[in-house]
């Protein structure tokens, strides 16, 4: 009995130790917790200092940018119609020739040969064809005959001229003036018939530029504009935009990809394209409109989209001016570290630009504005050196 009193009281005394370990700790840790509460009140509210962007206006067109072929106005792929051995060659490859110009001669010995024989055969024939018809006049040959002598000499004529004409054929002139491609032909090369020689391209200072619109946004006319963009001149290393006018649109839907096909003609007397290029275009679609731009650097993006951080006034007794408000906006095409807000902003509206990043919804913030800084060679404030 004595035992088990002891027991008791020894496990009695163990639980109190316990619990008043439990409660000293507890006491201790709180007294922790709220040292770091007041530690962290005393910091006061955090806060971030951007650069001030503003919301502005400008008119927008609204534009899609589609591929389009360059073609030059003359262009042709020159090939002999009859087979022959090549005799002169009369150009150069990758030069100016002339309208005219002798280009290729095949041989003609064979042809030479033959429309002599067919000459020999129409005098023949016409000296026949003369004395029938003397005869048939006296009344000894008949008409028979001289029909037969006429038709002979008709068949000799057309004989020699068919030679003629495969002569001519062998002989390949510039059909215009224009700038002739690479090839690979020797004299003595025996040619096929039907074989491209060069390809041909017209001297002119224009050339033609080939594109397909969807018929949704085919609303050009003829007499339309469209700018060529990212050309680089011959002369230089920078690239250039020019215009093209609207002179033709097909009269029929692609079926198949439900695309209208245009035409339109450009200057390139500076020979800023080849024949056979693809270019990009950008084509005007819908009415001119205004719209808002804003700096790139004040887009951020997350899971639901594109936003900016709008500055609207802290209330009063805060640590800063502004506190940043999240707002979605809607994105248009970007030109020069700009980007065109479609909606979501007002025209006049604070924004955080550079150091938008830093942001968060709510948070405090200063704003500097930029263009009221002091010149270069000035001191610099401690809020510009912060938003970086």
């Amino acid at each position: 009995m004595g035992y088990g009193m002891k027991s008791r009281s020894k496990w009695l005394l163990v639980v109190t130790a316990c619990v008043a370990i439990t409660v000293v700790l507890a006491g201790i840790k709180t007294l922790q917790i709220r040292a770091a509460i007041a530690k962290g009140k005393a910091f006061g509210e955090p806060k971030e200092v951007v650069e001030l962007a503003h919301v502005t206006q400008l008119q927008w067109q609204p534009t899609i940018t589609v591929t389009a072929e360059v073609k030059a106005l003359q262009s042709v792929e020159l090939s002999n119609e009859f087979g022959g051995r090549v005799v002169e060659i009369g150009f150069a490859a990758g030069e100016l020739v002339k309208e005219g110009q002798l280009l290729v001669r095949l041989d003609t010995t064979e042809e030479q040969a033959q429309l002599a024989a067919a000459k020999a055969d129409a005098e023949l024939a016409a000296l026949a064809l003369a004395r029938n018809q003397k005869l048939a006049k006296s009344g000894v040959a008949s008409e028979e005959a001289r029909d037969q002598a006429l038709a002979q000499r008709n068949a000799a004529v057309a004989s020699e001229d068919r030679l003629r004409a495969i002569i001519d054929k062998k002989t390949l002139r510039a059909p215009f003036t224009g700038m002739a491609g690479i090839f690979e032909l020797e004299v003595g090369q025996f040619l096929q018939a039907n074989t491209v020689i060069t390809k041909l391209i017209g001297n002119s200072d224009q050339v033609w530029l080939d594109f397909n619109l969807p018929q949704q946004q085919a609303t050009l006319v003829v007499g339309d504009t469209v700018t060529v963009t990212n050309i680089k001149s011959r002369n230089s290393q920078s690239s250039a935009d020019f215009t093209a006018t609207i002179i033709a649109k097909d009269s029929w839907v692609n079926p198949r990809s439900g695309n209208l096909r245009y035409r339109a003609i450009a200057d390139n007397t500076q020979g800023r394209i080849y024949p056979g290029t693809v270019v990009s275009l950008a084509v005007n679609v819908g009415e001119p409109r205004q719209v808002m731009r804003v700096p790139m650097t004040s887009i951020r993006y997350d899971a639901l989209g594109p936003n900016v951080y709008v500055l609207e006034a802290a209330e009063p007794g805060a640590k800063a001016p502004d506190r940043a408000q999240k707002r979605p906006v809607v994105l248009g095409p970007e030109q020069d570290q700009q980007v065109v807000i479609l909606s979501g902003l007002n025209i006049g509206e604070r924004i955080a630009g550079n150091g938008a990043f830093k942001l968060r919804n709510g948070l405090l913030v200063t704003a500097v504005d930029k263009q009221a800084q002091p010149a270069s060679g000035e001191a610099v404030s401690e809020n510009q050196e912060q938003i970086q």
